[in-house]
């Protein structure tokens, strides 16, 4: 039997023994794909939670719209929104704006370079990105969310920022199991 081999799209070690792209794990960034449990989940919930860092940033870039991605109008009407900022549904074909708020969009993302390279295309020199995404600790362990195909460790992100032209702004809660990042654009 030929086993081809995968190319971890964090690091991109070849992983040999390994013929499926969609359930390997990296031994060199401890990256790992895994087949997706159930469906994907309401991103109401994460968007309501991570609201509250939307002040980091207005702090970091008066910006008068934030484009919210994987949520649709009626998610945002439903949610109360104490800041002076417009919250809008973040279609593909946008660009040259000015802010993109992605909560828990990473753990379902099945191209992740496309999806750096988008937001990348999308944002103007100096945009900010908003990421939340659940980590792996050494001593925690988390249950995978529903629908969740990506597992990171914070370096795994911090490395996908950098290698996609964005620079870390802020991060919050160090070694909690959501990591929360706001990136800036290069």
């Amino acid at each position: 039997m030929n086993l081809s081999s995968v190319t971890c799209p964090i690091c991109g070690a070849k992983i040999s023994g390994s013929n499926d792209k969609y359930h390997f794990t990296c031994r060199f960034c401890s990256f790992k794909k895994a087949p997706a449990l159930g469906t994907k989940q309401n991103t109401e919930n994460y968007l309501e939670k991570s609201l509250k860092d939307i002040g980091q940033i207005l702090a970091l870039k008066d910006i008068p719209e934030i484009y919210v991605d994987g949520a649709q109008e009626e998610d945002l009407r439903q949610i109360k929104n104490v800041h002076q900022v417009k919250l809008i549904p973040c279609a593909g074909n946008i660009q040259k704006i000015d802010g993109i708020w992605s909560p828990m969009t990473l753990p379902f993302q099945d191209d992740l370079p496309g999806f750096f390279k988008e937001k990348f295309r999308q944002l103007n020199p100096g945009g900010i990105l908003y990421l939340s995404t659940p980590v792996a600790r050494v001593f925690q362990r988390n249950l995978p969310l529903t629908g969740q195909i990506n597992f990171f460790t914070s370096k795994n992100i911090m490395f996908l920022l950098e290698q996609h032209g964005f620079k870390m702004a802020w991060r919050k809660n160090r070694f909690a199991q959501t990591l929360k990042i706001i990136a800036r654009r290069n």
